[in-house]
């Protein structure tokens, strides 16, 4: 421990510089837990199933994300991964007392936006380009405030990579360990991570292989171990082995349903959709249920490839521009689920409806978000460049990257900057390199 707290000493607290990110990230961070509690609005409406969730974690030891005594739905058992309704319910969190579980957030964004400073100054990095980035993405603080997973998971994606990079310049076992054990609990808390483990087992594979340590292969077992526990336990509730019902319900709700909107109108694409799920409701078997989604939903995408195709495109571009308008709404004036936003006209028009929908807004609301899509607009030249960089660790950048595509391409088709929230520190992450780059250029 001595020779830990020299470590950091030396490194980081006697430089003012590092110093200063550090009141920087404690000022902005209390700054809005306060504006939060004075103003803010909590609750979203994945929020209320994730306090139920917590709610019957405590009461009936289920992760079920519905209202306990009315009729049981098969896909609420398996809507919500369990590790964001576990930290709900430990730290005492309800919709009257939200402030336990926003604490915590607010602590995991300082901590983590603290590793990514360290990081950057142990490689000798500017930091500015970190603050910047910070107040030019509301989003990363809005959801501090938010009862919503994206900042929990953020910090374990970002506590991964971090344990990754300690292991590659350290080299003891435990760090590698702890890489993989994060992964487990991202794979935990959201659905979205469910391949992840192919890929955490592919990278141990090949650090095996070029190292001759087998025994790098054994904690790849634990993030298939985590998927296998969550889906056995579904099967418990369902009587269907899988993971969670998103990847079913999304298929057609969300991916089919927009090309059913391009190729036959709103108002048939809704028909349709309606027609579907009323014939997969009178499945009395879940896993009938939610083969019968999937195989419909899949049809009506590869019946138009090349429709799906620029829908998913587009929605990877969005992941990387959206400056966040959602975000906004939510947080400082409540969720309107009646009043369409960006999303809706974006589906309908392109962007084209993006342009029409920015200008309903207020003029300094419009005129902030331009300045949040120009700073993303780096970010993502940034990100580019950086796959590009020859001096970098090769494993540490493709770690980087995989990430950030990982969760950019499986949430492509809605991408949207609440999706970018848990890779942002990966992004910023890049930015310094951008700008080493260019002084580099023009020195020349």
């Amino acid at each position: 421990m001595a020779n830990f707290d020299r470590y950091i000493h030396q490194h980081f607290l006697k430089h003012s510089r590092f110093q200063l990110y550090i009141i920087f990230l404690v000022i902005i961070h209390l700054v809005v837990l306060v504006f939060s509690a004075y103003r803010g609005h909590h609750i979203l409406k994945d929020s209320e199933e994730y306090l139920l969730q917590a709610e019957n974690l405590k009461g009936h030891s289920s992760w079920y994300a519905g209202t306990w005594d009315e009729e049981r739905r098969p896909e609420l058992h398996t809507r919500r991964t369990p590790g964001y309704g576990l930290l709900l319910y430990l730290s005492g969190t309800t919709a009257d007392h939200p402030f336990p579980v926003l604490i915590i957030q607010t602590v995991l964004s300082f901590v983590t936006f603290l590793w990514l400073g360290m990081l950057l100054s142990r490689a000798e990095l500017p930091l500015y380009p970190v603050v910047i980035g910070v107040l030019l993405f509301p989003s990363q603080f809005i959801y501090t405030q938010l009862i919503m997973s994206e900042i929990l998971f953020q910090f374990m994606l970002w506590a991964s990579f971090a344990s990754f990079w300690i292991w590659r310049h350290q080299g003891k076992y435990w760090q590698y360990f702890l890489f993989h054990i994060f992964i487990a609990l991202s794979i935990a808390v959201k659905p979205v991570m469910l391949y992840f483990w192919i890929i955490a087992l592919l990278i141990s594979v090949i650090l095996a292989i070029k190292k001759r340590k087998l025994v790098l292969i054994i904690p790849a077992c634990i993030p298939f171990a985590m998927v296998l526990l969550i889906s056995g336990i579904n099967q418990r509730n369902t009587g269907f082995f899988h993971f969670s019902s998103m990847q079913y319900t999304n298929m057609l709700s969300y991916n089919a349903h927009h090309i059913l909107i391009q190729t036959e109108g709103e108002e048939r694409a809704e028909e349709i959709t309606d027609s579907l799920l009323t014939e997969a409701g009178k499945f009395t078997e879940y896993a009938e249920r939610a083969a019968f989604l999937q195989k419909k939903g899949v049809a009506i995408i590869f019946g138009s490839p090349l429709v799906y195709a620029k829908f998913h495109l587009k929605g990877m571009a969005n992941f990387f521009l959206d400056p966040g308008r959602f975000d906004f709404q939510a947080f400082f004036y409540g969720e309107n689920r009646d009043e369409p936003g960006m999303y809706y006209y974006f589906s309908r028009e392109g962007y084209a409806g993006i342009i029409s929908y920015w200008q309903q807004l207020p003029g300094w609301q419009s005129l902030l978000l331009v300045f949040i899509l120009g700073w993303n607009v780096l970010l993502a030249v940034s990100f580019l460049l950086f796959l590009i960089q020859p001096n970098q660790d090769p494993w540490l950048k493709w770690l980087l990257v995989v990430f950030v595509l990982y969760i950019c391409f499986l949430t492509g088709p809605v991408g949207a900057a609440r999706f970018k929230v848990p890779v942002y520190p990966f992004l910023l992450f890049t930015v310094p390199f951008l700008l080493q780059f260019i002084k580099t250029k023009l020195s020349r």
